[in-house]
């Protein structure tokens, strides 16, 4: 399978699935969004589920993900952005690679952490050992807990992350890979869940 990369093409960014080549003009199923208008026509969107993702990306989320991604290369080092910006990719790379010689499940806790922390939610992690996994249940602080929760499988090669509610996935049958795309999908479903119930998540001061 083609390997999905982001590259820059003079103002505008692409998206493409390749070969090993990074030249535009040769890459395999390229697909080219301008940065600054993204398609209104959904007829033009690639069959490609990953590519027409990007594409339905609006202006707004565009900028707000480049400015995000610039915060981040910020917190490195603000004298030169682009390299900088190249060092968050490395040290990205870096992390996900040690994910399999790291403890999954303590991965798995920092990841709600820092996902909650973003939010400032006063919220906890409680582990619940199983005999073919662990289940992260969400602690409410000042009520009842949450059911809300991660289940990580042990059954396979890899340990696979689960979003869970009460006793249901709530993601289908999508299982993620990487502790912080689980702990991120979760942050998405307590939004949900929050709006539907009228429930409000107390934050810290």
């Amino acid at each position: 399978m083609a390997k999905a990369r982001f590259i820059a093409d003079g103002a505008r960014v692409a998206l493409i699935k390749h070969e090993g080549s990074d030249d535009l003009a040769t890459a395999a199923g390229s697909f080219v969004i301008e940065v600054y208008k993204t398609t209104e026509n959904l007829s033009d969107l690639p069959e490609d589920e990953d590519l027409a993702a990007f594409s339905l990306l609006t202006d707004e989320q565009v900028a707000s993900s480049i400015a995000r991604l610039l915060n981040a290369a910020l917190m490195i080092g603000m004298e030169d952005l682009p390299s900088t910006s190249a060092a968050v990719e490395i040290l990205l790379s870096q992390l996900l690679s040690d994910v399999s010689k790291s403890d999954p499940a303590q991965l798995m806790e920092a990841a709600l952490h820092y996902v909650f922390g973003q939010e400032k939610w006063d919220l906890d992690v409680a582990r619940e050992e199983r005999d073919d996994g662990i289940r992260f249940n969400i602690v409410h602080s000042k009520e009842e807990d949450l059911p809300q929760a991660i289940f990580m499988s042990t059954r396979g090669k890899t340990p696979a992350f689960w979003v869970m509610q009460d006793a249901r996935i709530v993601q289908g049958t999508h299982a993620y890979k990487i502790p912080i795309q689980a702990a991120t999908a979760l942050k998405h479903e307590l939004f949900d869940y929050m709006k539907i119930h009228d429930v409000k998540i107390p934050r810290k001061v």
